[in-house]
């Protein structure tokens, strides 16, 4: 069969016109910037093809039973090439015996005859599709694409490839192969991961490509495991091998390939970190950017584009990482929502039986690794109207914030993962990803360790992403209360001796006022570089009377402040000074303003940021109280958790400040599922902070 590409449009995409606001509703059929709805059709329209295979209903039933059941005994398997899938296959013999005598054929356009026996018929079934290639369509909710879809396959299998097409394929292979022996021999033990057994999808590579360049596509986003990557990378990506040379794992490319359309075509090859199918939302999350910097898709002035016209997504997988990593469904999960979808992925599997430690035969449950592709979110949408309490002001033009909101599936990797490549891809873009909770973050843990925290290190990839984790500490119990801001702390590659510069691998801070988010977010945009950024945000400030910023703390001249002051305190009467981050400085407040004035000569410091270390602030706030015998650190975390490990040997080597802590005990989780001893717990921490 002829290598193609096939780009299935999904979304039919209403006009982004400026409608008048009705109903307060959001992300509804009328759509907002970056997503306008598809039409969803009342039925399936008849095709002519249908109509005509339904002239002999015996016909319709022997062809839909072989375009349904016919990949069951193909011979796919590679390593076993004469055993079919299934060795009976209970459909066809129901069918023996019904189904006979002169048939008319011509629903069938690619048969050739305008009637046939039905000998002949299963015999032209039985080449299409029981051979060595085969289709499954029965997934496809729409019986407009199941029909296309086998029409064309049936139209495929009969063309022919041309000597020059076969001399070219040939030649893709062997280079392919010949490099794989040449760093057998040269680099024998080194781990390469070879394209052996798999030579074959240079081919489908080449055809991909080539295609896609002359049907409009301007940018292919490519995410690819090892296995065959130095090949297509040394081969149809012209990584130069003298380069590879030096390391043959993690590398990536972007190149320019012309194939003599009129225009080149971009191919990205992101990089691939060990972690199995991480690369995957990744990819898509770049795609998605690659779209937007493009102005095609969603982001389109153009009513009938689609995404996918000029970007898209191509993934390679393992068949037994296909299989068995759950960041695969995460991923489908994005691929028709508002905001993430890319028009669709290009997906290979390379079926080369090879799970490292695990055969193919208990890779799965299901019949092929492909099965879990078939996951596929068709999408329904809802309206959702702002509660009654809620007052509108309208204004010239009309500003809805909450239509600036992804709401995303109830995923972490895979959605982290998109907007980690949405960053990547849109430096001028700020993408916020909030936790619903903030320990919720651990789903997301591979793609924290692989990409955010050393993905500049790694691969020279600037992200500017922040993330938001709630940080409790309210009493919601062990599961929902912290952040764990000790594990991000541990990430950063901040210095205990020396001075933390901005060249620090991402940002960690707690900020306790509106203003400082403000600047912080702001701060995000008008660097001429970019860091990833973790904030700590307690929802509770979201409410609370105390944590509020004027208009003048937001205006010309301000900026953020590593570390906030306390300008309540006579410096020359300062006995102790308190140091702590985040809300906990307003319980710490609160408490000493129970106190009698006699025992309130302890200063309140905020430390805001945590990475990089704000060591000169720092040093400025201590110069201020030269009486001060006394320094703490005071955390709502248990002692093996929170700032403390972090921020104990900074302040002793690089402000020689020895602190001693008050927190609670060392404890196995972030805090005790018993509601009374959590607050006992809390009272013991403010009453030891002052002591």
């Amino acid at each position: 069969m002829r290598a193609g590409i096939m780009l299935i449009n999904l979304h039919r995409l209403l006009n982004r016109a400026r409608r008048p606001f009705i109903a307060s509703l959001y992300h509804t059929q009328r759509g907002v910037y970056g997503f306008r709805p598809r039409e969803i059709p009342e039925k399936d329209a008849e095709l002519p093809q249908i109509s005509a295979l339904n002239q002999d209903h015996g016909l319709a039933r022997l062809v839909e039973s072989y375009r349904a059941h016919g990949h069951k005994v193909a011979q796919i398997n590679p390593l076993l090439p004469q055993t079919p899938v299934l060795d009976r296959v209970p459909e066809f013999s129901l069918l023996n015996g019904v189904v006979h005598g002169v048939l008319n054929t011509t629903g069938l356009r690619h048969f050739g005859k305008v009637k046939a026996t039905s000998e002949e018929v299963v015999a032209f079934l039985e080449r299409t599709y029981c051979g060595r290639i085969s289709v499954e369509t029965t997934q496809l909710q729409s019986l407009q694409e199941r029909e296309w879809f086998a029409d064309r396959f049936e139209e495929l299998k009969k063309e022919a490839f041309s000597p020059e097409e076969r001399r070219q394929l040939a030649k893709l292979m062997l280079e392919s192969q010949e490099f794989d022996h040449f760093l057998a021999t040269k680099f024998a033990t080194v781990k390469r991961y070879g394209g052996e057994g798999a030579e074959s999808m240079m081919g489908f590579f080449y055809e991909l490509f080539r295609s896609a360049v002359y049907s409009g596509v301007t940018d292919v986003v490519m995410g690819m495991p090892h296995r065959g990557r130095l090949n297509l990378l040394t081969g149809l990506l012209q990584f130069p091998p003298e380069l590879m040379f030096h390391m043959l794992s993690h590398l990536t490319s972007t190149v320019e390939l012309d194939f003599g359309a009129g225009h080149t075509l971009h191919v990205t090859m992101l990089p691939n970190p060990f972690h199995l199918e991480a690369i995957n939302p990744v990819t898509q999350g770049k795609t998605r950017g690659r779209q937007q910097v493009q102005q095609e898709g969603d982001y389109s002035a153009d009513p009938h584009a689609q995404p996918g016209d000029k970007v898209i997504c191509l993934q390679v997988h393992g068949d037994a990482s296909f299989s068995g990593q759950g960041i695969v469904t995460e991923t489908f999960t994005l691929s028709n929502l508002p905001h993430f979808r890319v028009g669709g992925s290009i997906h290979l599997i390379v079926n080369n039986q090879v799970g490292y430690t695990t055969p193919s035969e208990r890779g799965r449950s299901s019949l092929y690794c492909s099965d879990v592709g078939m996951y596929i979110s068709g999408l329904k949408l809802a309206s959702y109207h702002l509660h009654r309490t809620v007052k509108v002001f309208t204004a010239n033009p009309l500003y809805l914030p909450k239509n600036k909101v992804c709401n995303s599936a109830l995923s972490e990797e895979a959605v982290l993962g998109f907007e980690y490549g949405m960053s990547i891809a849109q430096p001028g873009l700020l993408p916020i990803w909030e936790a619903q909770f903030g320990d919720f973050f651990n789903g997301a843990q591979i793609i924290f360790d692989t990409f955010l925290s050393g993905g500049e290190a790694k691969w020279l990839l600037q992200s500017g992403l922040v993330i938001l984790l709630p940080h409790g500490y309210d009493g919601a119990g062990p599961e929902h209360s912290s952040c764990r801001i000790e594990r991000f702390l541990q990430l950063c590659d901040s210095k205990e001796e020396g001075v933390d510069g901005d060249t620090v691998n991402m940002g960690v801070v707690n900020p306790t006022l509106p203003a400082q988010y403000y600047h912080l977010l702001r701060r995000q945009m008008i660097r001429n570089f970019r860091k990833p950024l973790i904030v700590a945000s307690p929802k509770t400030l979201l409410r609370f009377s105390g944590a509020v910023s004027s208009l003048a703390d937001l205006g010309p001249g301000t900026s953020f402040k590593p570390v906030i002051g306390d300008t309540s305190v006579n410096p020359t009467s300062v006995q102790g000074i308190l140091f702590c981050s985040g809300k906990h400085y307003y319980a710490l407040l609160k408490h000493r303003e129970t106190l009698p004035e006699a025992e309130k000569s302890t200063a309140l410091i905020k430390v805001e940021e945590l990475c990089p270390f704000p060591t000169e602030a720092l040093q400025q706030e201590l110069n201020k109280y030269t009486n001060a015998k006394d320094f703490i650190w005071s955390q709502e975390e248990p002692q093996n958790m929170g700032s403390w490990s972090f921020v104990s040997p900074r302040f002793e080597k690089q402000l020689a400040c020895k602190l001693r802590l008050v927190s609670r005990p060392a404890l196995p989780a972030p805090a005790v599922g018993i509601g009374t001893l959590h607050h006992q717990q809390h009272e013991a921490i403010l009453t030891a902070a002052f002591s």
